[in-house]
């Protein structure tokens, strides 16, 4: 019965024979005659829906073990990491799960449901909600390297965690200080401290034995918080339960950045990423804006181009040449970043007070119309999870992704106007590249010209090198996570 299977799996638990870390297998046979019949009666349809009813309830509450549903099979053995099954025969009525774990090399099993003993179909949800109710407390290890977008050292950056919503089994996390006094006193319990002999919650098995002692922690009636620091990578690891979190970094001569984190069922909360990546902007002197661009790994080389009432800025003309980059409503290219991720940054200098009040007064604009360009050309723009961030001294002016449809090379993201200092958002993705009239500087007849005719060129025939393999301008944290 229940009573036996679930103390059965509890005994295991607090023998260490089943732990967070242990792979799951539900083993299910369902019969498959086909009914109803001359001798048998009910619905076919009934055996398969139950075996596809646990298949989604394993996906969604046991998603942060490693366990999957073997219908119509047997486990043989494990090969390394690879599960090797055979093929069985269901036995008419038989709708019956037995589970099965792998643990350091040793094989257990334990049946949880029998149709043909009980005369009683299972209950997917049920038995897995009691099976997770079980298992000890998952921690999930988590990178947060913290880039600068003007190459100012993320080393010693902080990083403070708040758990807005979940459960903290373990402790891992500290309840915030009681006074002032106590700021600073607290800092992200190690692990070391945590248990004996130095030994990793994530790879010490007596943890699982811990669980029954400790009582669940609902961080709905009272947060808790943590600090952590980054290394000389700027990498901070932590490790942390399901939940939702407030992160905030900060550091010497840098914008503290905020953002929330979610560690929880795919359906719900979509795939947690073991690193995230979070770029600093540089503290901003009055006057100043900053555009950043990041991307993930594909598109392999984006590019950032500004055109302003007066050029184009992009990889092959960083800056207005003969223009001095402080003078008001330049923009200057400040680095070209190639081989996947960026930032790319953009510099703009907002206009001198009695410019912009003239051009105010004339009821004029002055704008710069922004895109970016997929010039490596090996994946789709749109979706690819590009992010543009503007920031000025005092706010931030823009934050947004590329849009999830739309097909071409050029994102035409936004527009900025220095005289009413507003944004307006474009937002589309098109195949050829947008065109402003532009007046060049000291232009003796004041023609306007083609943002991308001869005089400035079109950024698809700007000579550019070849992208270079992938990997090339990573270096190890920016891999694929561990």
């Amino acid at each position: 019965g229940r009573e036996d299977w679930v103390k059965g799996l509890r005994d295991a638990v607090a023998a260490g024979k089943l732990t967070a870390k242990s792979r799951l297998i539900l083993q299910m046979e369902y019969c498959t005659a086909t009914r109803p019949s001359d001798t048998l009666r009910g619905s076919s349809a009934q055996y398969a829906r139950v075996a596809a009813e646990l298949s989604r309830s394993v996906a969604s509450t046991l998603w942060e073990y490693s366990a999957q549903v073997l219908s119509n099979a047997a486990l043989s053995h494990w090969t390394g990491a690879e599960m090797v099954s055979r093929p069985v025969r269901a036995r008419v009525g038989a709708c019956e799960i037995l589970l099965s774990w792998d643990q350091q090399g040793q094989a257990y099993s334990l049946p949880i449901h029998s149709k043909l003993e009980s005369r009683k179909w299972p209950s997917a949800e049920s038995l897995c909600a009691a099976l997770k109710s079980i298992m000890p407390p998952q921690y999930h290890r988590v990178k947060f390297v913290a880039e600068s977008a003007d190459g100012i050292s993320t080393e010693n950056v902080t990083v403070d965690i708040t758990m807005k919503e979940g459960k903290d089994p373990l402790g891992l996390l500290q309840l915030p200080p009681a006074s002032e006094e106590d700021e600073g006193q607290l800092p992200w319990r190690s692990r070391d401290e945590l248990l004996q002999d130095g030994q990793s919650p994530l790879d010490d098995e007596s943890i699982s034995r811990q669980n029954s002692d400790r009582n669940e922690y609902s961080a709905r009636t009272q947060e808790r918080v943590s600090r952590v620091y980054t290394d000389a990578q700027g990498v901070a690891t932590v490790v942390l339960p399901a939940g939702s979190f407030s992160i905030v970094l900060s550091g010497q001569g840098l914008q503290p950045e905020q953002l929330k984190y979610s560690i929880g069922p795919p359906d719900k909360r979509g795939c947690y990423e073991l690193e995230k990546r979070v770029v600093l902007q540089p503290l901003l002197a009055e006057g100043d804006i900053k555009v950043c661009l990041t991307w993930r790994d594909r598109p392999l080389d984006l590019d950032l181009i500004a055109v302003t009432p007066h050029t184009k800025i992009c990889h092959a003309r960083q800056r207005e040449p003969g223009v001095a980059p402080h003078t008001g409503g330049t923009v200057s290219l400040d680095r070209d970043i190639r081989g996947g991720l960026g930032p790319e940054t953009l510099s703009i200098r907002t206009l001198e007070h009695n410019n912009r009040m003239n051009l105010a007064q004339r009821g004029d604009k002055y704008q710069i119309h922004v895109l970016v360009h997929a010039s490596s050309r090996d994946a789709d723009l749109a979706g690819c999870g590009a992010r543009i961030k503007v920031t000025s001294w005092e706010h931030v002016l823009f934050d947004e992704e590329a849009p999830e449809v739309g097909v071409g090379d050029f994102w035409s993201a936004f527009s900025l106007d220095l005289v009413s200092m507003s944004v307006r958002r474009i937002g589309r993705i098109v195949p050829s590249e947008p065109t402003f009239e532009v007046i060049p500087r000291g232009s003796s007849s004041g023609t306007a010209i083609s943002s991308s005719g001869p005089e400035l060129g079109a950024i698809g025939d700007l000579v550019k090198e070849p992208v270079p393999p992938a990997g090339s301008f990573r270096n190890a944290r920016r891999g694929t996570p561990t």
